[in-house]
């Protein structure tokens, strides 16, 4: 509120007093009550709009009632919350582990397709089930921000987050990765973050911006299905570039093939006991329950039964989407209890929640040697979120409702140069590691993701004001 508009309400308060205690003047109140009344309306109006700007919505809304109230949350019952987390991040592990990864290395097999494209492709359009689930619901059902704010958030923690993972899991071992499949990947994700920054400026989206996203999808499957070209080409040119500056290194490192993976790779029958002492008895009797149920939904791979993979891998998908969305659900329900902001949820605790499939995919793969496919998982993730799980939403949404999709994000041009500059960051890091993922790398990502966070956490208080659940 203005000075002198205070000053103004203070002295016709005072007026107020003073003609009060003179009852015997009342059309010198009148008056008074007369001037007062416009000048409190305009200020409740204006307090009213201010609240109205300054009040995000929680995402708790977005998903079915909690069994419990917040009272019984606070007074302990959240801890039911954080073990159903934990349990549903073990089913995804062993989904992940036992049906997902091997089911891919089949299919990458029987087309043929090297480790690089199969992680771009098929696994990315497996672990992009949580993002195209929370699209849809905010397409179709809630018709907010949810699903641009959950794949924007995962987005970022796919990059430098799961890579530092991968890295220090990786450990002393180097592994090495190909110039080309992730040049080619961190070309086609700078094109895409453009694209969507393009599409939503304007805040709103047509059936024809929808259909372009698709469309520059559909150019990107078409691109990987003549890679084989593409990369020979680049090979060439570069080799002929650097012979010509006196270079003798080969510049192709041999990569494990998906083919390599053999009935060894696959885990341990579900009622085995496993070796490692009692923490390790533990866990196989707490998961035994999540193990025979997705015996008995999802064909296992081994032995014969390897025919099935189709099947396996769509069973896959389906498992993987459920266990994200009420993993997102209960961290969703447990940050508001806590009292935190949904800005600070989304860039922290929601975005590695929807990208728990990459981690344990890309971790998993990158174990067994196949960097390509670990790193193109995660770029080709992101693209796949970007132009199919938003651009399918949509062109379904404005062909359905004859209407357009309206964005009410408001942190656009910091949403895209964050997306651009984490692509970025990883690119220079790989340049700076030579082209190997490490303990170093992981250590390099772990500190670019730290730095990210405390930067957006700092741009969520500083410049937005603290969100206020409404």
């Amino acid at each position: 509120m203005r000075p002198k508009k205070t000053l103004v309400l203070s002295l016709l308060f005072l007026g107020t007093c003073v003609v009060d205690s003179n009852p015997l003047d009342g059309s010198l109140q009148h008056l008074i009550e007369r001037r007062r009344a416009p000048l409190l309306e305009a200020d409740f109006l204006m307090a009213e709009k201010l609240v109205a700007a300054n009040c995000t919505p929680s995402s708790i809304n977005d998903f079915p009632p909690d069994l419990f109230t917040q009272e019984e949350r606070m007074s302990g019952a959240i801890a039911i919350h954080v073990v159903v987390i934990l349990y549903m991040c073990g089913v995804m592990g062993i989904v992940c582990d036992r049906y997902f990864v091997p089911s891919l290395e089949i299919i990458s097999d029987y087309c043929g397709l090297p480790s690089d494209v199969a992680g771009a492709t098929f696994m990315a359009m497996g672990t992009s089930a949580p993002e195209l689930f929370s699209s849809v619901i905010g397409s179709f059902i809630t018709e907010g921000d949810i699903g641009v704010g959950t794949i924007v958030g995962s987005a970022v923690f796919n990059i430098l987050g799961v890579t530092a993972l991968i890295g220090l899991a990786v450990g002393r071992e180097s592994l090495k990765i190909d110039w080309f499949p992730i040049s080619r990947d961190c070309i086609a994700y700078v094109l895409t973050v453009v694209l969507l920054i393009v599409v939503i400026s304007d805040s709103f989206v047509t059936w024809y911006e929808a259909c372009i996203l698709l469309l520059f999808y559909a150019l990107y499957v078409t691109a990987m299905i003549f890679n084989s070209k593409i990369e020979r080409f680049s090979h060439l040119t570069v080799q002929r570039f650097t012979a010509s500056n006196g270079e003798k290194r080969p510049l192709i490192d041999k990569q494990p093939s998906v083919s390599d993976a053999d009935d060894d790779d696959l885990p341990e029958a579900i009622f085995e006991v496993p070796k490692g002492g009692f923490f390790a008895v533990a866990l196989w009797l707490i998961f035994l329950p999540a193990n025979i149920v997705l015996a008995c939904t999802i064909p296992d791979l081994s032995g014969r039964r390897k025919f099935l993979f189709p099947l396996t891998f769509i069973l896959s998908i389906i498992w993987i989407g459920l266990s994200s969305y009420v993993t997102v659900w209960m961290v969703t329900v447990a940050g508001y209890t806590l009292g935190i902001p949904d800005s600070i949820m989304g860039l922290t605790v929601l975005a590695a929640g929807t990208s728990v499939p990459e981690v344990f995919s890309s971790v998993l793969v990158a174990r067994r040697g196949k960097g390509n496919m670990a790193l193109c998982n995660l770029l080709g993730s992101n693209i796949f979120d970007i132009l199919f799980c938003l651009g399918a939403p949509w062109l379904v949404k404005t062909a359905y409702s004859a209407r357009n999709v309206w964005i009410q994000s408001p942190a656009l041009t910091y949403t895209g140069i964050t997306l651009l500059m984490t692509v970025v960051m990883l690119f220079l890091t790989l340049i700076v590691m030579r082209w190997k993922v490490n303990y170093k790398t992981g250590i390099i990502c772990t500190f670019l993701y730290g730095g990210f966070l405390t930067m957006a956490v700092l741009y969520e208080f500083l410049m937005f004001g603290i969100s206020n659940p409404c």
